[in-house]
């Protein structure tokens, strides 16, 4: 029998990709699955989801924006609870191919050291071009290094090892998530996903991309609506990534790379000196919240 698949979907603002991605789930090749639309507090989606989502998909409302990790672990959470052995976490702003599920599961089942795995996300308007199979981390300059991105798909080995794998779409097992927890709320956007993959590879979980599973990403359109609100969570949680997940020696290396960075910026490049405070507020926890008031997060 196949193993039970509920699949998550994060709405914000942004019903019109929501319901195309649905209805791209409803076409696809495997059995035993479920779809569960978390509506993360919107201006006014979920009436429009209402109506245009069939009966038999769960639409839950976080009643507030959780941002990426608290509204996702909201369907997550009823996924454990309604018994599923694998949680898919998917971006509404992508599309997916029939036989992406079914690869993925069968990927898990035939190797059982695996603990998540992700398809090649490929570019939504050239769908031949790889937007990424997955990335490796270099926690002491707290990047990570993507691998194979702007490459044609039929240019890629089949599976790859990594560190990290999309959080556009991610096939997480159910001993995973009981055994390292959910996906890390201390971000609200951008490195939860990342530090969860780390979370998984500590306690001895295989983390892959196999790209012969495709799904097709338009992009971060929710975040996009907010001016100035991605670089300054890139920059920010950078910092929070590496003093959460580093060892001594990444850190110490880390903060001297930060450091001269943050030199550098004020003598050469100085009207880009807020990306200072954007790192200051990583180093000691802080959210600007006279700019952002609607950022929740947990410390």
């Amino acid at each position: 029998m196949e193993k039970s698949v509920h699949i998550v979907v994060l709405n914000y603002n942004g019903y019109e990709d929501t319901i195309a991605c649905v209805e791209s789930l409803l076409k696809i090749q495997y059995e035993n699955y479920k779809i569960i639309v978390v509506d993360n507090a919107s201006t006014n989606d979920y009436a429009t989801l209402q109506q245009n989502l069939a009966r038999d998909i769960i639409l839950l409302q976080t009643g507030k924006n959780l941002g990426y990790a608290g509204g996702n672990n909201v369907g997550i959470r009823w996924a454990l609870e309604d018994g599923a052995d694998y949680v898919c976490v998917l971006n509404n702003d992508t599309e997916v191919e029939p036989d992406f599920l079914k690869q993925l599961v069968d990927f898990a089942e035939t190797n059982p050291d695996c603990g998540m795995v992700g398809p090649a996300i490929l570019e939504f308007d050239e769908p031949e071009l790889i937007q990424t199979t997955g990335a490796m981390i270099n926690i002491a300059k707290g990047a990570d290094l993507p691998l194979n991105q702007g490459k044609p798909i039929d240019e890629v080995e089949k599976v790859i090892a990594c560190d990290y794998i999309g959080g556009a779409c991610m096939l997480v097992r159910k001993e995973v998530m009981e055994k390292i927890g959910l996906i890390p709320e201390n971000y609200f956007l951008f490195y939860e996903e990342t530090e969860w993959c780390c979370r998984a590879k500590q306690a001895k979980f295989g983390v892959y991309c196999l790209t012969t599973a495709h799904i097709y990403h338009k992009g971060s359109s929710s975040i996009n609506k907010v001016q100035g609100l991605s670089k300054y969570l890139l920059y920010r949680n950078r910092v929070v990534f590496v003093k959460r997940n580093g060892t001594f020696t990444q850190k110490a290396k880390f903060f001297v790379y930060l450091g001269l960075k943050m030199v550098q910026t004020l003598v050469f490049d100085f009207s880009n000196r807020d990306e200072i405070k954007y790192y200051l507020h990583g180093v000691f926890n802080l959210i600007d919240k006279k700019k952002y008031p609607f950022i929740i997060i947990n410390q």
